[in-house]
C-alpha cells in the first residue's frame, strides 16, 4: 500500500510528471523500460515501544532515479529527475491512497551511478516515511 501511495504522490506532482510518469516497484522494472523512469523499494515496518507495537510504521524507501547514459547530458537529466522527486517527497505530509503520511524525510543520496549492462545512469536516494493506515 506504501508503493502505491509514493507512486501517486510522484507521478502527480507536476515537476515529474513533466519528466516522466513511469514508476514501478524496482522488482517490476520493464525488461525492456522506456527511459527516464523511476523504481523505488520500500525496506522495514512496524514500529514498537515498551508495550508492543504503536500502530505507526517508519520503513526506509529507496528511490531510484533512471536516465539513459548520454555522458554529460546524462548526468544532468538524472539530477534533474532526482532533485524533482526530491522536492516532491521531501517534507510530505497527507493522506494518499488510505495511508495517513505524518512525514517523508530525506535521508541521502548515493551519487550518480553508471549501469553499464542497461547503458543507463542511476541515482538512488533513500527517504524515512512515518505513516499509517
Amino acid at each position: 500500500m506504501l508503493g502505491k501511495a509514493i507512486r501517486s504522490i510522484l507521478i502527480n506532482d507536476d515537476t515529474v510528471k513533466a519528466i516522466t510518469t513511469r514508476c514501478y516497484p524496482f522488482v517490476k522494472i520493464p525488461q525492456s523500460p522506456t527511459y527516464p523512469f523511476i523504481s523505488y523499494s520500500i525496506f522495514g515496518r512496524g514500529e514498537n515501544h515498551l508495550q508492543g507495537p504503536c500502530g505507526k510504521e517508519n520503513p526506509r524507501v529507496q528511490i531510484d532515479s533512471w536516465v539513459r547514459d548520454h555522458g554529460e547530458a546524462g548526468y544532468s537529466n538524472v539530477r534533474t529527475l532526482y532533485n524533482a522527486i526530491k522536492s516532491a517527497l521531501g517534507g510530505y505530509t497527507g493522506t494518499v491512497e488510505t495511508i495517513k503520511i505524518g512525514s517523508i524525510l530525506f535521508i541521502a543520496d548515493y551519487g550518480e551511478q553508471k549501469e553499464p549492462d542497461v547503458e543507463a545512469l542511476r541515482l538512488i536516494s533513500d527517504y524515512s516515511v512515518w505513516y499509517t493506515l
